[in-house]
C-alpha cells in the first residue's frame, strides 16, 4: 500500500472549516492507542479548540479587539494542527489506515517518495538568550519533517531524549538550565518512514 500524506492546507481553511476539522482531530486522537503520545497532548489542544469556538462567535460582532483574539487563537490552532499532522505521519510510518484514524485528511494515493539520502552539518550554537540552544542541521533528499531529540547529559540512553517534531531545519530550544550540560540530535523523516540521525553533540546553555 502506498504511504499517506497528511494535507497541511490550514491557512487556507475557512475559520468554520478549521473548527470543524479541529474538533475532528480531537475525536480521531483522543484516547487511540495508535497514537499513545501526542506532542501537542490532546487535552491541551482540546482546549484551545474551544478558545477557538468561542473567538469565532465573539468576533461576529465585528469588534476590533475580539477580530485580533480570534486570528491570534487560529494561529495557535494551526501550529498546534501541524504538530500533531508531523507526530501522526512519523509513528504510524505513512500507514495509511493509521493515519485516517487520526482524523486528518489524506492526499489521494501517489508514488513512492524518495528517502532521505543524509543530515549532515548538524550544529548546535547557544542562544541569544539565558537557556538557549540553537539546533540546525542540512538535509538531502525528501524529508518530509525533522525530529529534534534533547536530554540532560550524560546520555544513559536513546529513551532518555524528549522528541519534538518540526517541518524546518532549525530549532531554538528554550526553556533550558543554564549551565546545565544537554545532549541533542536531530533526525531526517521521509514520507517512506525512513529517519537518518545526526551524531549527538552536547552543550550547556548560558
Amino acid at each position: 500500500m502506498k504511504k499517506g500524506r497528511i494535507l497541511l492546507s490550514f491557512s487556507k481553511m475557512r475559520d468554520d472549516k478549521l473548527e470543524t476539522l479541529g474538533n475532528t482531530v480531537v475525536l480521531g486522537m483522543k484516547a487511540n492507542p495508535d497514537f499513545p503520545n501526542p506532542s501537542p497532548i490532546i487535552a491541551d489542544f482540546e482546549t484551545t479548540m474551544l478558545s477557538f469556538t468561542k473567538a469565532i462567535s465573539d468576533a461576529k460582532s465585528r469588534d476590533k479587539l475580539k477580530i485580533t483574539i480570534r486570528n491570534d487563537v487560529r494561529a495557535t490552532v494551526e501550529s498546534m494542527l501541524t504538530s500533531l499532522a508531523n507526530y501522526v505521519t512519523y509513528t504510524s510510518n505513512g500507514d495509511r489506515a493509521m493515519m485516517m484514524g487520526s482524523g486528518f485528511p489524506l492526499n489521494n494515493i501517489t508514488p513512492g517518495i524518495p528517502p532521505v539520502l543524509s543530515i549532515y552539518s548538524f550544529n548546535l550554537v547557544l542562544g541569544k538568550n539565558p537557556g538557549e540552544l540553537l539546533a540546525s542541521a542540512k538535509s538531502s533528499g525528501a524529508a518530509d519533517m525533522h525530529m529534534y531529540q534533547i536530554a540532560p547529559a550524560p546520555l544513559a540512553g536513546p529513551k532518555d531524549f524528549e522528541t519534538l517534531y518540526r517541518s524546518a531545519s532549525k530549532l531554538l530550544l528554550t526553556g533550558l538550565v543554564p549551565n546545565k550540560m544537554y545532549a541533542v540530535r536531530m533526525g531526517a523523516i521521509a514520507g517512506n518512514g525512513q529517519v537518518v540521525y545526526t551524531d549527538t553533540l552536547t552543550k550547556a546553555p548560558q
